[in-house]
C-alpha cells in the first residue's frame, strides 16, 4: 500500500503478548514505519544498570541529571544512547527483570514520553507504534487502536521459547510480576483504551493475529487512504 496521508496505529498489551512481532509484521504489510515504545524503557534500564549496577530511582544522588542528559534515539529498528548502538544489550533476562522497576519512575516516564513524541512527530509516513500505554497516553489520537493479550501461561511459554535455557517457572513468575507492576503503577497503568479492539491471541498464530488487525483496518478505514 502507498501512504497518501499519515495514519497512526497504536498497539498495546502486556509482556510477551506478541504485540511487537505483530506490529512489525503489520508494518511490513502496510509499508508503515514502526516504533517500539518499549525499546526506550529497555535502553534506560540498560544504561541505569551499567552505571549503578542495580535498579535505582530519583532518591539516588545524580540520577535525575543522569536521566535528563541521556540522549536516546531510534534509527531503522536500532536504538542508540548518546550515539552508541545498544540494540544487542536490551533484551536479556536481566533487563526483563528490572525494566518494570525503572519504567514506573515518574522522571523516567516523562523522559520516555518526550522521546516518543519527538519520534512520532518526525514520522511523516503511516506509523505503527507498540507498547503499553500508546493508545491511552502516547498516541491517544491514533486512527486505530488494538490491545493484544493472552493468558500468563501462554505468554510465559512464548518467552521461554526465546530463552530456552531459563527455568519456565521463573519466566512465568517474571511475567506475572511485570503484569502486577504494570497494573498497579500509579502513573499511566496498563489499561486498554476505551476505543481499542481487544485481541486475545492464546489460540491465534502470529499471522492470524496480524490478519485480524489488517481486516479490521480495511473494513473500518472510513475514507482513510493508505
Amino acid at each position: 500500500m502507498t501512504n497518501e496521508i499519515s495514519i497512526k496505529i497504536a498497539i498495546d498489551g502486556p509482556s510477551a503478548s506478541g504485540k511487537s512481532s505483530a506490529a512489525q509484521k503489520l508494518a511490513e504489510k502496510l509499508n508503515f514505519v514502526r516504533i517500539e515504545g518499549g525499546m526506550f524503557y529497555r535502553a534506560i534500564t540498560y544504561e541505569t544498570l551499567k552505571k549503578y549496577k542495580k535498579a535505582v530511582d530519583e532518591s539516588v544522588d545524580g540520577f535525575q541529571q543522569f536521566i535528563s542528559e541521556m540522549n536516546i534515539s531510534v534509527k531503522k529498528e536500532k536504538i542508540f544512547c548518546n550515539d552508541e548502538e545498544i540494540t544487542p544489550y536490551i533484551r536479556t533476562p536481566e533487563i526483563d527483570s528490572n525494566v518494570g522497576k525503572i519504567a514506573k519512575i515518574p522522571l523516567v516516564r516523562k523522559k520516555v514520553f518526550e522521546m516518543e513524541r519527538n519520534a512520532i512527530n518526525s514520522i511523516k509516513e503511516g506509523l505503527i507504534m507498540d507498547g503499553r500505554v500508546i493508545g491511552t497516553v502516547v498516541m491517544p489520537d491514533a486512527d486505530f487502536k488494538f490491545f493484544i493479550t493472552a493468558s500468563s501461561q501462554t505468554r510465559a511459554h512464548r518467552r521461554h521459547l526465546q530463552q530456552p535455557d531459563a527455568d519456565f517457572n521463573k519466566v512465568l513468575d517474571e511475567i506475572e510480576k511485570r503484569d502486577k507492576e504494570d497494573a498497579s503503577r500509579k502513573i499511566d497503568p496498563l489499561i486498554m483504551a476505551k476505543d481499542a479492539i481487544l485481541i486475545e491471541n492464546d489460540k491465534l498464530t502470529l499471522n492470524e493475529t496480524v490478519e485480524v488487525m489488517e481486516n479490521y483496518i480495511k473494513t473500518n478505514k472510513n475514507g482513510l487512504k493508505f
